[in-house]
């Protein structure tokens, strides 16, 4: 397979569904969730990141709780060829601003827990093109 490119987000949900293991169980907490059902959910992510016009290389910074949707997300971005740049929750939004403007991030994905905050950082981005 020369030439082939490796990609992290297939390696680590598609190619179980590809090897035929798409019934084991891939995420236990706070949902269950088997590889086929976790593989489904990161190629709609997949389309919804591909729906916003990104480039590869692109910056998704994440500001979600460790939950599902941020998994997801975060897969999401891998198997897109995005990069994925998680944030920590506890920062204020001023450090969050410098990290998103600093990363040249595209997207900003927020969970509704961090709303404001993302608000707030998305404000002193200028190169964001996207909060989601």
């Amino acid at each position: 397979m020369a030439g082939a490119r490796f990609n992290a987000g297939w390696w680590l949900t598609g190619r179980h569904v590809d090897d035929g293991d798409g019934d084991r169980i891939a995420v236990r907490a706070p949902q269950t969730l088997t590889y086929a059902e976790l593989t489904g959910r990161v190629g709609l992510v997949v389309a919804a990141f591909r729906a916003l016009g990104l480039r590869r290389d692109d910056r998704i910074v994440f500001l979600t709780g460790d939950d599902v949707p941020m998994f997801t997300g975060i897969l999401g971005a891998f198997t897109a060829g995005f990069v994925a740049v998680p944030l920590n929750t506890m920062l204020g939004p001023k450090e969050l601003g410098e990290i998103v403007a600093d990363s040249g991030a595209a997207v900003l994905v927020a969970s509704e827990a961090f709303r404001e905050q993302a608000e707030r950082a998305a404000a002193a981005a200028p190169e964001l093109r996207h909060l989601v």
